[in-house]
Protein backbone atom coordinates (compact mmCIF):
# COMPACT_ATOMS: atom_id res chain seq x y z
CA UNK A 1 0.00 0.00 0.00
CA UNK A 2 1.08 3.46 -0.91
CA UNK A 3 1.86 6.76 1.49
CA UNK A 4 -1.81 7.72 1.22
CA UNK A 5 -3.05 4.95 2.55
CA UNK A 6 -0.59 4.38 5.20
CA UNK A 7 0.19 7.82 6.72
CA UNK A 8 -2.73 10.11 5.39
CA UNK A 9 -5.68 7.96 4.99
CA UNK A 10 -5.78 6.64 8.34
CA UNK A 11 -5.67 10.63 10.14
CA UNK A 12 -8.33 11.88 7.36
CA UNK A 13 -10.64 8.73 9.30
CA UNK A 14 -9.70 10.05 12.17
CA UNK A 15 -11.13 13.67 11.75
CA UNK A 16 -14.11 12.58 9.84
CA UNK A 17 -15.58 9.16 11.52
CA UNK A 18 -14.69 11.26 15.09
CA UNK A 19 -16.77 14.53 13.94
CA UNK A 20 -18.76 15.60 16.83
CA UNK A 21 -21.90 15.23 14.27
CA UNK A 22 -21.71 11.47 14.74
CA UNK A 23 -20.88 11.62 18.51
CA UNK A 24 -24.39 11.10 19.44
CA UNK A 25 -24.95 7.90 16.85
CA UNK A 26 -21.79 6.68 18.54
CA UNK A 27 -22.98 7.28 22.27
CA UNK A 28 -26.41 5.66 21.68
CA UNK A 29 -24.61 2.75 19.67
CA UNK A 30 -22.48 2.52 22.53
CA UNK A 31 -24.92 2.02 25.42
CA UNK A 32 -25.82 -1.15 24.56
CA UNK A 33 -22.43 -2.71 24.96
CA UNK A 34 -22.12 -5.62 27.78
CA UNK A 35 -19.32 -7.16 29.08
CA UNK A 36 -16.11 -8.40 27.14
CA UNK A 37 -16.75 -6.43 23.73
CA UNK A 38 -14.90 -7.03 20.47
CA UNK A 39 -14.49 -3.86 18.24
CA UNK A 40 -13.70 -4.76 14.82
CA UNK A 41 -12.23 -1.65 12.75
CA UNK A 42 -11.11 -0.04 16.16
CA UNK A 43 -9.69 2.96 13.96
CA UNK A 44 -7.68 5.45 16.05
CA UNK A 45 -10.03 5.10 18.81
CA UNK A 46 -13.04 7.20 18.35
CA UNK A 47 -15.59 5.43 20.68
CA UNK A 48 -13.12 6.27 23.35
CA UNK A 49 -14.82 7.30 26.70
CA UNK A 50 -18.11 6.14 25.33
CA UNK A 51 -18.15 2.44 26.73
CA UNK A 52 -20.82 2.21 29.65
CA UNK A 53 -20.53 1.24 33.34
CA UNK A 54 -21.50 -2.73 31.95
CA UNK A 55 -18.55 -3.34 30.07
CA UNK A 56 -15.56 -5.12 31.40
CA UNK A 57 -12.90 -5.28 29.19
CA UNK A 58 -12.19 -4.11 25.04
CA UNK A 59 -10.14 -5.55 22.59
CA UNK A 60 -10.08 -3.78 19.37
CA UNK A 61 -8.91 -5.21 15.87
CA UNK A 62 -7.55 -3.03 13.38
CA UNK A 63 -5.19 -3.27 10.71
CA UNK A 64 -3.77 -0.24 10.33
CA UNK A 65 -0.42 0.50 11.99
CA UNK A 66 -0.82 3.48 12.11
CA UNK A 67 -4.11 3.90 13.70
CA UNK A 68 -2.93 1.31 16.40
CA UNK A 69 0.18 3.22 17.09
CA UNK A 70 -2.01 6.55 17.51
CA UNK A 71 -4.88 5.13 19.36
CA UNK A 72 -2.16 3.77 22.05
CA UNK A 73 -0.67 6.56 22.61
CA UNK A 74 -4.38 8.59 23.03
CA UNK A 75 -5.57 5.62 25.17
CA UNK A 76 -3.05 6.08 27.46
CA UNK A 77 -3.16 10.01 27.44
CA UNK A 78 -7.23 9.70 28.26
CA UNK A 79 -6.58 7.64 31.25
CA UNK A 80 -3.90 9.25 32.71
CA UNK A 81 -6.02 12.89 32.44
CA UNK A 82 -8.62 10.80 33.72
CA UNK A 83 -11.04 11.55 30.68
CA UNK A 84 -12.18 7.68 29.63
CA UNK A 85 -12.67 5.19 32.52
CA UNK A 86 -10.40 2.45 33.61
CA UNK A 87 -11.17 -0.50 31.58
CA UNK A 88 -8.97 -3.44 29.93
CA UNK A 89 -8.02 -2.44 26.62
CA UNK A 90 -6.10 -4.75 24.40
CA UNK A 91 -5.30 -3.29 20.73
CA UNK A 92 -5.09 -6.39 17.90
CA UNK A 93 -3.08 -5.70 14.43
CA UNK A 94 -5.52 -7.76 12.18
CA UNK A 95 -8.46 -8.08 10.05
CA UNK A 96 -11.83 -8.58 10.36
CA UNK A 97 -12.60 -11.18 8.09
CA UNK A 98 -10.18 -13.60 9.52
CA UNK A 99 -10.18 -12.34 13.58
CA UNK A 100 -7.01 -14.09 15.38
CA UNK A 101 -9.26 -15.02 18.73
CA UNK A 102 -10.52 -17.93 19.75
CA UNK A 103 -14.69 -19.06 19.47
CA UNK A 104 -16.89 -18.04 21.89
CA UNK A 105 -14.37 -15.10 24.10
CA UNK A 106 -16.79 -12.16 23.68
CA UNK A 107 -20.22 -11.28 25.25
CA UNK A 108 -20.46 -8.29 22.54
CA UNK A 109 -19.49 -7.22 19.35
CA UNK A 110 -19.27 -3.46 18.39
CA UNK A 111 -18.45 -2.24 14.68
CA UNK A 112 -18.98 1.25 13.65
CA UNK A 113 -18.13 2.38 10.18
CA UNK A 114 -16.19 -0.85 8.92
CA UNK A 115 -18.70 -2.81 7.30
CA UNK A 116 -18.86 -0.17 4.20
CA UNK A 117 -15.27 -0.40 3.87
CA UNK A 118 -14.37 -4.41 4.67
CA UNK A 119 -13.72 -6.30 1.55
CA UNK A 120 -15.88 -9.20 2.29
CA UNK A 121 -18.64 -8.21 5.28
CA UNK A 122 -19.94 -11.68 4.93
CA UNK A 123 -17.05 -13.01 5.87
CA UNK A 124 -16.30 -10.29 8.52
CA UNK A 125 -19.79 -11.41 10.06
CA UNK A 126 -19.16 -15.14 10.20
CA UNK A 127 -15.92 -14.29 12.00
CA UNK A 128 -17.70 -12.22 14.59
CA UNK A 129 -20.17 -14.64 15.09
CA UNK A 130 -17.89 -16.97 15.81
CA UNK A 131 -15.96 -15.33 18.42
CA UNK A 132 -18.85 -14.24 20.25
CA UNK A 133 -20.42 -16.13 22.95
CA UNK A 134 -23.84 -17.89 21.68
CA UNK A 135 -26.52 -15.52 22.34
CA UNK A 136 -23.90 -12.86 22.09
CA UNK A 137 -24.85 -8.63 20.69
CA UNK A 138 -23.93 -7.28 17.92
CA UNK A 139 -24.31 -3.81 17.85
CA UNK A 140 -23.64 -1.91 14.11
CA UNK A 141 -23.20 1.83 13.19
CA UNK A 142 -22.98 2.19 9.51
CA UNK A 143 -23.71 4.53 6.92
CA UNK A 144 -25.00 3.39 3.58
CA UNK A 145 -27.00 3.52 0.47
CA UNK A 146 -30.21 6.04 1.30
CA UNK A 147 -34.38 5.33 0.10
CA UNK A 148 -34.43 8.77 -1.29
CA UNK A 149 -34.01 8.25 -4.86
CA UNK A 150 -32.27 11.47 -5.81
CA UNK A 151 -29.86 10.44 -2.77
CA UNK A 152 -29.38 7.12 -4.00
CA UNK A 153 -28.81 7.77 -7.71
CA UNK A 154 -25.88 10.20 -6.33
CA UNK A 155 -24.49 7.86 -4.51
CA UNK A 156 -24.07 5.50 -7.34
CA UNK A 157 -22.50 7.86 -9.46
CA UNK A 158 -19.86 8.54 -6.82
CA UNK A 159 -19.34 5.28 -5.22
CA UNK A 160 -16.41 4.21 -7.19
CA UNK A 161 -14.69 7.53 -6.43
CA UNK A 162 -15.47 7.26 -2.80
CA UNK A 163 -14.13 3.31 -3.25
CA UNK A 164 -10.76 4.95 -4.63
CA UNK A 165 -10.27 7.69 -2.42
CA UNK A 166 -11.39 6.45 1.11
CA UNK A 167 -9.94 2.90 0.88
CA UNK A 168 -12.56 1.00 -0.75
CA UNK A 169 -15.32 2.59 1.53
CA UNK A 170 -19.03 2.01 -0.26
CA UNK A 171 -21.83 4.84 0.06
CA UNK A 172 -23.98 2.12 -1.49
CA UNK A 173 -24.14 -0.51 1.05
CA UNK A 174 -27.25 -1.75 2.84
CA UNK A 175 -25.81 -2.62 6.95
CA UNK A 176 -29.20 -4.01 7.88
CA UNK A 177 -29.50 -5.94 4.82
CA UNK A 178 -26.31 -7.21 4.97
CA UNK A 179 -26.31 -8.39 8.73
CA UNK A 180 -29.77 -10.11 8.20
CA UNK A 181 -28.70 -12.42 5.05
CA UNK A 182 -25.74 -12.90 7.87
CA UNK A 183 -28.41 -14.86 9.48
CA UNK A 184 -27.80 -12.51 12.47
CA UNK A 185 -31.67 -11.94 14.10
CA UNK A 186 -31.93 -7.89 14.16
CA UNK A 187 -33.78 -7.10 17.30
CA UNK A 188 -33.72 -3.15 16.76
CA UNK A 189 -33.01 -0.71 14.07
CA UNK A 190 -32.51 3.03 13.69
CA UNK A 191 -32.50 4.39 10.24
CA UNK A 192 -31.93 8.28 9.41
CA UNK A 193 -29.56 10.99 8.14
CA UNK A 194 -27.15 12.71 10.32
CA UNK A 195 -25.68 16.18 9.70
CA UNK A 196 -23.68 16.24 6.77
CA UNK A 197 -23.70 15.71 2.93
CA UNK A 198 -26.70 13.35 2.65
CA UNK A 199 -24.96 10.58 0.08
CA UNK A 200 -22.54 10.13 3.33
CA UNK A 201 -24.89 10.20 5.89
CA UNK A 202 -27.75 7.86 5.79
CA UNK A 203 -27.16 5.88 9.08
CA UNK A 204 -28.43 2.89 10.41
CA UNK A 205 -27.75 2.54 14.00
CA UNK A 206 -28.59 -1.66 15.02
CA UNK A 207 -28.55 -4.11 16.98
CA UNK A 208 -28.04 -8.45 16.35
CA UNK A 209 -28.32 -11.43 18.29
CA UNK A 210 -25.33 -13.85 17.17
CA UNK A 211 -26.82 -17.43 16.65
CA UNK A 212 -24.59 -20.21 15.95
CA UNK A 213 -24.69 -22.22 12.13
CA UNK A 214 -24.72 -25.67 12.45
CA UNK A 215 -21.93 -27.15 10.22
Amino acid sequence: MGFYYTQIFPRIVNIVCGSSALKVWRQTSASALTGKVLEVGFGSGSNLGLYPEAVDMVVGIEPSRVAIHKVARRLEKSIDLGKIRKIHFELVRGDGESIPIRDSSFDSAFVTFTLCSVGDPYRMLDEIRRVLKPGGDLIFLEHGISPDVKVRKWQIRLNAFEMKMAGGCQLIRDAKAIVGESGYEITSATMDYAAGPKPWSYMTLGKAISTKIEM
